[in-house]
C-alpha cells in the first residue's frame, strides 16, 4: 500500500480506513489530542477487497472522513466504490465510533474500543477491543506492540420482524454477509524512528502485512504497505485542524 498523507511527524501511521493503525488493523494510541477532521482516499486491489457487494469482489476505493470532536472519541464515515462492478448509487456507506478509553501516560497502556452501529453497509463492521504500549528502545527509536480481538458477529437489521415486540435487530455471524474483516484475534508491531519513519508488521486475522511510512516536507507522509507479501496498494489523506492554537504551534514547529 502506498500512502500520501498530510500529517506532521506527531501523527504517526494510519490504516486504510484513516484510523490510527498499521496497514489494516487499528491501534489505540492517540495520533494527537486536538480537534481535527481527516479526509482520505484508499485503494484496495480485488484480491484483498473487503466489500463483497452482491457476492462479487472487485478493485475498490474507500473515501473516508474521520472527525475528532473530543480527544477521546473519533467518528468515522466511509463510502466505498467498487471499480469493476456496475451499480446504481453513490456507493456503500459505513459509520463507526472509536473510543480512546485508556492512555499510556496515565494508565500504563493504551486501550480503545470500536463500535459499528447497525447502519449502512455491513462489510466492514468491526466491533473490537485492542491494547498497545509504546516501548522506548532509545531516545529516537520506539516500538509499539498492538493486540486486539474483533467480534465474529455483528448487530444487523432483520428483513422481517417476528412479532410486535421484536426490535428487528439480531446478532448474526459476519461471515453470513461476506465480512471477514477483523474477525478474531489480530496484532502487530510498529517501529517508530524519530517520529518521522515508521515500519510495521501485522496479522489482521486473514493476512500478514508489512508497512513502511516516512514523513516528508513536515506535513506529507509516504507509506508503502505490502498485503500478504503479494500486493501493493495505497491511500491519500488530508487533515484539517479545528483548534487555532494548534495551528500556531505548527507554524512555530516549522
Amino acid at each position: 500500500m502506498v500512502s500520501l498523507s498530510c500529517l506532521t511527524s506527531a501523527f504517526g501511521q494510519v490504516n486504510f480506513l484513516g484510523k490510527p493503525g498499521l496497514v489494516r488493523i487499528p491501534k489505540p494510541s492517540f495520533i494527537d489530542k486536538r480537534d481535527n477532521i481527516q479526509f482520505q482516499v484508499a485503494y484496495l486491489p480485488v484480491e484483498y477487497a473487503v466489500n463483497n457487494w452482491m457476492g462479487r469482489k472487485s478493485n475498490q476505493f474507500f473515501y473516508s472522513v474521520q472527525l475528532r470532536p473530543l480527544s477521546w472519541v473519533a467518528v468515522s464515515f466511509v463510502l466505498t466504490r467498487t471499480i469493476d462492478v456496475p451499480r446504481i448509487g453513490i456507493g456503500d456507506r459505513h459509520l463507526d465510533l472509536q473510543f480512546f478509553i485508556l492512555n499510556q501516560k496515565k494508565y500504563g497502556i493504551n486501550l480503545s474500543v470500536i463500535l459499528s452501529p447497525p447502519l449502512g453497509a455491513s462489510f466492514i463492521d468491526h466491533n473490537s477491543i485492542f491494547i498497545s504500549r509504546n516501548i522506548a528502545i532509545s531516545n529516537s527509536i520506539s516500538v509499539e506492540p498492538v493486540l486486539g480481538y474483533g467480534l465474529k458477529v455483528h448487530l444487523r437489521e432483520l428483513p422481517k420482524k417476528a412479532n410486535i415486540y421484536d426490535m428487528g435487530y439480531q446478532w448474526i455471524a459476519k461471515s453470513e454477509r461476506g465480512n471477514y474483516y477483523l474477525s478474531g484475534f489480530f496484532g502487530g508491531l510498529q517501529f517508530d524512528l524519530k517520529d518521522k519513519v515508521f515500519f510495521s508488521a501485522e496479522y489482521d486475522t486473514q493476512y500478514i502485512n508489512l508497512g513502511a511510512r516516512a514523513i516528508i516536507f513536515k506535513k506529507i507522509g509516504l507509506q508503502v504497505n505490502y498485503f500478504d507479501l503479494k500486493a501493493i496498494s495505497g491511500h491519500i489523506s488530508y487533515k484539517i485542524y479545528l483548534d487555532k492554537s494548534l495551528k500556531r504551534n505548527m507554524k512555530a514547529y516549522e
